[in-house]
């Protein structure tokens, strides 16, 4: 997903980001179901699991978006984040590059990009 975008104005509500949420959950659903249907028709196995969540790239510039919070629904009181001008943007790696870690690495706290200690 590749957006950008002048100043925006957004009212946070527990409604919206509920539906969102929903939507979201829907839509992968779906996605799910779809991907079986596939699989089936082809003759390959189908899974009981779903597969690896989809992933999205992101290159999203927004120029000065503001974030307002109510403090709930039948209050005039809110919080305004200006958040000056936002940048995002992800990318994927395989596992072991450097600046990723696995759960091998939990149990000794380095990652694949931190250097080793000096030995003494």
């Amino acid at each position: 997903v590749s957006l950008q975008m002048a100043s925006v104005q957004y009212v946070h509500t527990q409604r919206f980001q509920a539906e969102v949420i929903a939507f979201i959950q829907h839509f992968t659903q779906l996605q799910d179901v779809l991907g079986r249907q596939r699989a089936a028709v082809a003759g390959q196995t189908v899974r009981d699991k779903a597969q690896r969540a989809s992933r999205i790239l992101l290159d999203i510039e927004a120029g000065a978006p503001v974030l307002l919070i109510p403090e709930s629904s039948r209050s005039n009181n809110l919080i305004v984040a200006n958040l000056g001008k936002l940048k995002v943007k992800n990318k994927f790696i395989f596992a072991g590059s450097p600046g990723t870690f696995s759960l091998q690495d939990k149990g000794s706290g380095k990652s694949s990009s931190s250097p080793e200690a000096p030995k003494r």
